[in-house]
C-alpha cells in the first residue's frame, strides 16, 4: 500500500496532497474499506469508503502520515461482515516546494544615451503571482559579475517581463524571488553592455 505525495494548485495557491492506494485483493467479496489515519502521534481519524484510494491535503513537510486500511465484505451465507487484517503504512511528508525558476532570453535595448529596456521571457507553465524579478547591475563588462556583488536597481513582478533602467556600462543581472518562501532562483541570468569610451 504505497503513499504518493503530489504538489497541487488549489484556490489560487499551492499545497500538497498525499494519496494512499490499495487493491481489492482476491475473493471479490469486498464491499467497503475501513480507513484510519493520523498525523505524527495524533488521534486516529476513521472513515469508510468503497474506493481503493484515500487522499488528504495540506500536510506540512517533515510530519509523519500513518494510514491503516482493512477490507470489509459479506459473502453469501455469512451472517456477519468479515473484516481483513489492517494493512499499515507510514511515510514522512517530503518538502515538495519547487525551486524558484529562472527567466530566459534577457536582452538590453538602449532607448537613448541615458536609458535602456531590459526584456526577458518568464518561465513557461509557472505560476507567476508570487514571483518578482530582482534586477541588479555590476560594473564588470566581461560577464564575470555576480548577483551577490551587484547593486540593486529595481524589483518588479516577474510577469512584467520588461523594465526601463538607466543605461550603464557593465552587466545587468536578474534572479527571480518567491515572495512567499523568500527563495531565489539558483541561477542568475545576465546581459552585458559595453559602451565604448567617448572620444
Amino acid at each position: 500500500m504505497p503513499i504518493e505525495f503530489q504538489r497541487i494548485d488549489k484556490d489560487g495557491g499551492v499545497t500538497n496532497r498525499a494519496v494512499a492506494s490499495w487493491s481489492r485483493g482476491e475473493g471479490g467479496f469486498t464491499a467497503s474499506f475501513d480507513v484510519r489515519y493520523r498525523i505524527d502521534k495524533g488521534t486516529f481519524k476513521e472513515l469508510s469508503t468503497t474506493a481503493t484510494t484515500f487522499e488528504i491535503e495540506g500536510l506540512k513537510p517533515g510530519r509523519t502520515l500513518e494510514v491503516q486500511v482493512r477490507a470489509v465484505g459479506i459473502r453469501i451465507g455469512d451472517a456477519a461482515p468479515k473484516k481483513s487484517r489492517r494493512a499499515k503504512v507510514k511515510a514522512i511528508v517530503p518538502d515538495l516546494s519547487d525551486p524558484v525558476p529562472s527567466i530566459s532570453n534577457l536582452t538590453v535595448s538602449p532607448i537613448d544615451d541615458k536609458q535602456a529596456i531590459l526584456r526577458w521571457t518568464p518561465p513557461a507553465a509557472q505560476r507567476l503571482n508570487n514571483l518578482v524579478a530582482l534586477i541588479r547591475h555590476s560594473r564588470k563588462t566581461d560577464g564575470s559579475g555576480t548577483f551577490a556583488g551587484a547593486v540593486k536597481l529595481a524589483e518588479v513582478p516577474a510577469s512584467a517581463s520588461a523594465i526601463t533602467v538607466p543605461l550603464l556600462n557593465g552587466e545587468y543581472i536578474i534572479k527571480l524571488k518567491d515572495d512567499v518562501t523568500r527563495k531565489k532562483s539558483s541561477t542568475a541570468v545576465s546581459a552585458v553592455v559595453n559602451i565604448p569610451d567617448a572620444t
